[in-house]
């Protein structure tokens, strides 16, 4: 793949570089007179990694010898280069692809009906079918622009909420230690990465393809953060 995420001045940290679609200078799409949207030679600045802003909500309740504790995770805004959902629809078996395949439509941006040192710009009224079944795979989408398509094209939001962490306490009542050499019996419950809501097609926007390091923003076929659970019991004495 052409996608990169890179240090350039003028530009954000570990901004997401790529191939995209030919823009006018106002930034609408060139479609080509076929109607399908032709592709700028020339990488470019996609997305930015960074978030607008992050939240985090961390409540602990006890009421009686129960306790309840819970960490809720915020990121709004950044993008990430979803490389997954790329390959899975250049190979059709996503469900994006499945859905996309009687799709009739009309890219948005304009024709230039002049010259290329004089162009002319008018919007775009032809309409291509999405997977023609005349056409071969060839013609499909999705497989039209190569291995894994335009950069451009799977560029997604990574906005998200999700419970990180939550625990279930209880102490057993202090009567049953009357006569023990026993102080108290603690018994809790974990869960951590237990619910995520996001739109992000993806597996998960958190992961990332090159791990701790000082690029992010990528994702292709990453292995999404795992759920786990843990149970502890804690005496005192």
């Amino acid at each position: 793949t052409s996608t990169s995420v890179d240090v350039v001045p003028g530009q954000p940290f570990s901004v997401i570089y790529g191939n995209g679609f030919q823009r006018t200078d106002g930034g609408d799409v060139i479609v080509g007179a076929d109607g399908w949207p032709l592709v700028d030679p020339t990488k470019k600045a996609l997305g930015d990694p960074n978030p607008d802003w992050t939240l985090g909500f961390n409540n602990n309740l006890s009421f009686g010898n129960f306790s309840v504790g819970m960490l809720f995770d915020i990121r709004s805004g950044g993008d990430v280069w979803c490389g997954t959902c790329g390959i899975m629809n250049y190979f059709g078996t996503s469900q994006q692809s499945a859905d996309e395949r009687d799709d009739v439509v009309t890219f948005e941006g304009v024709v230039n009906t002049g010259t290329a040192d004089e162009p002319v710009y008018a919007e775009n009224t032809t309409a291509v079918s999405l997977a023609d079944p005349n056409g071969g795979v060839g013609s499909y989408y999705r497989v039209r622009y190569g291995f894994g398509g335009i950069s451009e094209m799977n560029i997604h939001d990574a906005s998200w909420v999700r419970l990180r962490n939550v625990s279930v306490g209880y102490d057993l009542p202090s009567t049953m230690f009357d006569n023990s050499f026993v102080g108290g019996i603690n018994i809790q419950l974990s869960a951590r990465n237990l619910w995520l809501s996001t739109d992000y097609p993806g597996v998960d926007p958190e992961t990332n393809l090159t791990g701790a390091s000082n690029g992010y923003g990528l994702d292709y076929f990453n292995m999404p953060n795992t759920k786990s659970y843990s149970a502890t019991v804690k005496l005192s004495f």
